[in-house]
């Protein structure tokens, strides 16, 4: 069982690793979207869980405005985000 759901992962992997580059090619815009809208959802929880283990009291959420923050601004989108909490 466990081999079927390794090959199942590689496969999927695979699979996104050439949808990304097939997406590349016909549509730049798009991937652009695709890679802040990751980096940015990424940026927010490793920032989350890295404040909350050192006692900082600052969380932004994952609603729709913050993901639509990070994915028009990407990273300094993410930085206004936290920036507004300070405020």
């Amino acid at each position: 069982m466990n081999d079927i759901l390794g090959t199942a992962i590689i496969l999927g992997v695979c699979l996104l690793i050439w949808f990304i580059s097939y997406l590349k090619k016909k549509s730049p815009f798009l991937t652009g979207c695709i890679v802040r809208l990751g980096s940015g959802i990424g940026t927010v929880f490793l920032m989350n869980y890295l404040f909350a283990q050192w006692g900082i009291s600052l969380f932004v959420g994952l609603g729709p405005v913050s993901i639509l923050t990070s994915v028009i601004l990407g990273f300094p989108g993410v930085c206004v985000l936290y920036g507004i909490l300070l405020i």
